[in-house]
């Protein structure tokens, strides 16, 4: 992973309250969430207590790489979302032509309302994951597997 003077660790760390962009990776490797912060203890504390990111993607590494001021950081983090396109990031632009959003409702009523509901409970980084997913799944498989 192309991060300048990085270093990597396991997501369940050890911290500190240094200000960092960083990459969350999976157990391929694979880059699946960019962010930045001014206290990377406190935003990996934030990320741990949803779990959210373990138990879809598994054992997960993290990539820093400590940038003291925040014009650098947000121009560093919009670059490494630009290159690798996480599908965690909530600005990510799709690299596929997006389905319109109505389809999704037009599958089942009862799934559209269970997303906007899980959305809400884990939250607008794990909502974007699940969005992604299943966009990916219904643009592969052209509709989700429903139980009646």
């Amino acid at each position: 992973m192309p991060f300048n003077n990085s270093t990597n660790h396991p997501f369940t760390g050890p911290w500190d309250d240094t200000a960092a962009v960083y990459g969350i990776t999976d157990s391929q490797n694979r880059v699946i969430y960019v962010g930045r912060t001014n206290n990377l203890k406190r935003r990996m504390a934030e990320h741990q207590s949803n779990h959210y990111f373990v138990r879809q993607y598994g054992p997960l590494t993290v990539w820093i790489e400590a940038i003291a001021s925040s014009s650098e950081r947000k121009m560093r983090e919009t670059a490494l979302i630009s290159e690798y396109q996480p599908p965690c990031n909530l600005n990510q632009q799709p690299t596929y032509t997006p389905y319109k959003s109505a389809s999704i409702r037009n599958i089942d009523p009862k799934l559209w309302r269970s997303l906007k509901i899980v959305s809400a409970v884990v939250g607008s980084t794990a909502g974007a994951c699940l969005t992604t997913a299943l966009k990916d799944y219904i643009l592969k498989h052209g509709s989700l597997p429903l139980d009646s």
